[in-house]
This record gives C-alpha cells, sequence and structure tokens, in this order.
C-alpha cells in the first residue's frame, strides 16, 4: 500500500457527525404537545371574560366622587348636615347652635350656650334636675323656653312632643340659667373637695386624741395642726 492511498475504515457502526453552527441554528423544536381543553375549563374561561368585561364598564360609567362626602346622597339625607357644613358633631346628645330652617330656607339660631346649660335628662330624673333648677325647653322656642326664637321648629330635628317638649329617644332637653349652672359646679366642687378632705381630717383628730402633734406641707411649707 502507498503512502498516498487513503486507510480504508472497518465496517461497523456510521460516524457521527459533528453538527455545525448552522444546523444549530435551522434546526427546527420538537412540536409541543398539545393539551385539548375541556368543555367545563372553557365555560369557567368564558364566564370570566364577561364578568371582566362588565366590570370594565361599571368602571368607565361610574362618576367621580373623590373628595365628596356621602352626606351628598340625596337619599340618605337626613336634611340637616348639607346645609351646615361641619356642625355635624360625633356626640348625639350635643345640642346645635344653629340649624338651616327647610320652611324659610335660612341658617338661624336654635339654642343659646352661651346664656344655658343644656342637658339631655331620663323622664324618671326630671323631678331631680327640677329640683337643682332645670326646666324643659319648649321646642319652638320663644320667652322662657330656653331656646332661641322659632327654637327647632322647622328643621326636622329631635321629636316635638304634644305638650311641645323637646324629645331624643328616652330623653328630653332640661336648660338652666349659666350663673346657676356655675353655682352648681362650684357646690359640687366643693363637696368632692370635703370627700377627699375626710381621711385627713380623721387622721389629724386620731393624733390629737392621742397626744400627737400633726403637720402638713402647704404650698411647700410645713403647717402644723
Amino acid at each position: 500500500m502507498s503512502s498516498t492511498e487513503t486507510p480504508k475504515r472497518k465496517p461497523g457502526r456510521p460516524r457521527k457527525k459533528k453538527p455545525s453552527d448552522k444546523d444549530i441554528l435551522t434546526k427546527k423544536p420538537m412540536a409541543e404537545s398539545v393539551v385539548k381543553e375541556s368543555p367545563e375549563a372553557a365555560q369557567v374561561r368564558e364566564i370570566l371574560k364577561e364578568a371582566e368585561a362588565e366590570s370594565s364598564k361599571l368602571l368607565q360609567s361610574e362618576p367621580d366622587v373623590s373628595g365628596k362626602s356621602p352626606d351628598t346622597n340625596p337619599s340618605t339625607d337626613p336634611g340637616q348636615a348639607d346645609f351646615i357644613p361641619g356642625t355635624r358633631l360625633p356626640d348625639l346628645l350635643s345640642v346645635p347652635e344653629k340649624v338651616y330652617d327647610e320652611r324659610t330656607g335660612i341658617e338661624r339660631l336654635a339654642s343659646l350656650p352661651k346664656e344655658y346649660h343644656y342637658c339631655w335628662v331620663e323622664s324618671s330624673k326630671i323631678t331631680q334636675f327640677r329640683v337643682w333648677g332645670y326646666r324643659m325647653c319648649l321646642y319652638n322656642g320663644g320667652s322662657l323656653s330656653g331656646l332661641a326664637d322659632k327654637g327647632f321648629s322647622g328643621t326636622n330635628l329631635y321629636e316635638r312632643t304634644l305638650d311641645n317638649k323637646v324629645r331624643h329617644g328616652d330623653v328630653f332637653l332640661m336648660y338652666v340659667p349659666m350663673r346657676a349652672y356655675e353655682n352648681l359646679k362650684a357646690e359640687e366642687r366643693k363637696k368632692l373637695e370635703d370627700w377627699n378632705n375626710v381621711p385627713k381630717t380623721e387622721m389629724h383628730n386620731i393624733a390629737y386624741g392621742a397626744g400627737v402633734r400633726t403637720f402638713e406641707e402647704v404650698d411647700g411649707m410645713i403647717v402644723n395642726n
């Protein structure tokens, strides 16, 4: 055999051909397995699609209510708060000073907090409050009613009894002049102070009976008893 002749390959398995870069780029991917969708899944998908479409329509048709108060809805309007912004207090037993009169269409005074002190009283306590100087408020206001002229008439606030009293659930509105109220508060403070001083007074009395002189500190100074 000459040196220029190519040696013959022995019979056997075919030689593996190394793929070139061109073959890798042009090679088609294997076909992916196709999963057939069940009728139930298709029905659920259609329902979700319809619900999403309805939600989009509602969002587009809904008016912009950002920054608006829910009290501006006429269906839930109690007939008072919209006309006096900021006067609706969280305290249900508060007595408004100003109200909106629906008959005249103006805002006016209803109570006189600088002249009278108001208090809601349960029916069984009315006699006790009368002893303290309180009187019943009259719904329509006027002289000696505890309220301003016309009171709560035309306001759709509270309830008016047959004898023209102001009722709010199971309590009635009563009033007392502010000077009398200040005197009542002063008497209450004096009574509370006396109650707080009872233990101290008893201690001094016991010590005095035992021949012991006591003292107390008042404003940084020692005062002997």
